[in-house]
């Protein structure tokens, strides 16, 4: 009877491992899912701040026709990594400029000048409003996906699991459990390979995804750069304009 009680308890002791150890194998895999999705949102929202947000900022550098005013033009955004360039063509680039953005009536070119690098900035700054919108979303997702990997890993010994698994070699119950390799012994340092690490938000790429100031906030110094990039390439710019308009 009492060997029958014995086997009794060792299937129950080895139920409750099975499951404990396909839970966690199965949860771990939720939560990789979960790591890998983040990883490609924060890179979609990253491309969409290049494209969306970046793009009219180096274009209005471009229209200022003067890496140096350019450069102080990005560092007053806190955007200093933006790629100073002047172009090859600027009449292209203040004619697409014009197509993408009307320019109102205006008595001279240096107020014409001025407002469509504005209406530019404006195009930046309501086009970076849903980007950083959808990254708060993304920083609370990662937080909240951080939390729940340190309860699992509280809740579950990496250890026992690996050593139950281990004593099921050569068995079917193995499979299953650990998913593609079936033999603890082929994975080298197989208990290193399961931890799953938390996401560090500064390392997703996003560090450029920030809050532009409003125009209203830099439209002094703003339009300081404008005369200072007109006083220096001004029968250019004039001629451009003409040109685009």
């Amino acid at each position: 009877m009492s060997t029958q009680v014995g086997d009794i308890a060792a299937a129950l002791a080895y139920q409750v491992k099975k499951e404990i150890a396909e839970n966690y194998f199965g949860t771990r895999r939720e939560l990789e899912e979960e790591r890998e999705d983040l990883i490609r949102q924060a890179k979609k929202f990253q491309k969409a701040w290049v494209q969306e947000v970046q793009a009219p900022l180096v274009l209005i550098g471009e229209l200022l026709l003067d890496p140096e005013t350019a450069k102080s033009f990005f560092a007053l955004l806190g955007q200093e990594r933006l790629p100073l360039a002047v172009p090859d063509r600027p009449d292209r680039t203040f004619s697409k400029a014009v197509d993408a953005c009307p320019l109102p009536f205006a008595l001279t070119s240096q107020a014409k000048y001025q407002a469509l690098i504005a209406q530019w900035y404006g195009l930046a700054w309501g086009r970076s409003q849903p980007v950083l919108e959808k990254v708060r979303a993304l920083d609370k997702k990662v937080r909240l996906y951080n939390e729940d990997l340190a309860k699992f890993s509280l809740s579950y010994s990496l250890q026992e699991i690996l050593a139950f698994i281990k004593a099921l070699e050569g068995r079917s119950e193995l499979k299953g459990v650990l998913g593609e390799n079936t033999d603890p012994r082929a994975v080298p340092e197989l208990e290193k390979k399961l931890m799953l690490k938390s996401l560090d938000p500064s390392v997703l790429g996003l560090s450029e995804v920030k809050p532009l100031p409003k125009l209203s906030q830099i439209r002094e110094p703003l339009r300081a750069l404008v005369k200072q990039a007109f006083r220096r390439n001004g029968e250019e710019i004039k001629s451009c304009l003409k040109r685009a308009v």
